[in-house]
């Protein structure tokens, strides 16, 4: 994880905001977006400078987090995205709090974290971790959504006694139940923890203890068991579907067969009662 290019912090608390979009981005598109700002890309994010202690990080799944910003700044960016990616509702939004104290020792709490001292590397954790934590908010409100067209599905195969005709119907759900998977698949694969958490016991104490206290892991494994439960019935609905077809497939051409053999019986009937 590279330093930013930004002046070290020396207040003793600094805000961090994250904001979940349901967008990807393409970060080199999403420097428009800041406009009279130090901005660039590396690597996997974007970092925009709005001045002393005050930057944003901006990353390809979909989610940015402002850092010590104004107000205005920050609202100023986030009109823009909103009408650059066309979003229909606001974005998914997160907070914590970084403090400095004296104890020496790294504590994550609920809403916020102690340490020693507001560096750049502590912010850069917090920030990518909120991040993280807030497009994890995102998809699970994807998979509620799939949820109900699940149930709906479901209630109309127990009301009716069998499955949906519309074939297409679901073959295209359960493509929208793969795509929402292997987005989260892909999204928590940037979740290694940093080289700086590697080579800094503090910081890989507080990578810890964020990572528990925002349940990432446990809260990945529900999304994912959830969308292969989804992907598994779908499956086995468009099987059953297809059965039935086949069947009024094979049941169309006995009763083909049948006709053919009837008209050629009363021809023969017909051609003996006039021979």
């Amino acid at each position: 994880m590279a330093a930013l290019p930004i002046q070290p912090f020396s207040a003793p608390a600094v805000s961090v905001q994250a904001y979940g979009f349901a967008a990807t981005f393409n970060l080199k598109e999403l420097l428009s977006c800041f406009k009279e700002v130090d901005a660039r890309v590396e690597k996997d994010r974007l970092l925009a400078n709005f001045g002393p202690g005050r930057f944003a990080l901006a990353y390809d799944f979909g989610a940015i987090v402002f850092i010590g910003t104004e107000p205005a700044e920050k609202q100023a960016v986030l009109d823009r995205l909103i009408t650059r990616f066309h979003e229909s509702h606001l974005p998914l939004e997160e907070s914590f709090l970084i403090e400095a104290h004296s104890t020496g020792q790294t504590e994550v709490r609920f809403d916020r974290v102690m340490v020693p001292e507001v560096t750049l590397p502590v912010v850069e954790i917090v920030g990518e971790m909120l991040a993280q934590s807030v497009s994890m908010d995102y998809y699970a409100s994807d998979v509620l959504e799939l949820e109900g067209e699940t149930d709906r599905i479901t209630e109309e195969l127990i009301q009716k006694g069998r499955v949906p005709r519309d074939t297409r119907a679901l073959v295209k759900f359960i493509g929208q139940c793969i795509a929402t998977r292997n987005d989260v698949i892909s999204t928590l694969a940037l979740f290694d923890k940093p080289d700086a958490a590697w080579e800094n016991e503090q910081l890989d104490r507080l990578w810890n203890g964020l990572y528990k206290m925002l349940e990432l892991d446990d809260r990945y494994r529900a999304l994912e068991a959830k969308l292969r439960i989804f992907q598994d019935n779908m499956e086995v609905l468009v099987d059953l579907t297809r059965q039935g077809q086949t069947l009024r497939l094979e049941v169309a051409v006995v009763v083909l067969i049948v006709f053919e053999i009837a008209v050629m019986m009363w021809q023969l009937l017909f051609q003996g009662r006039h021979g």
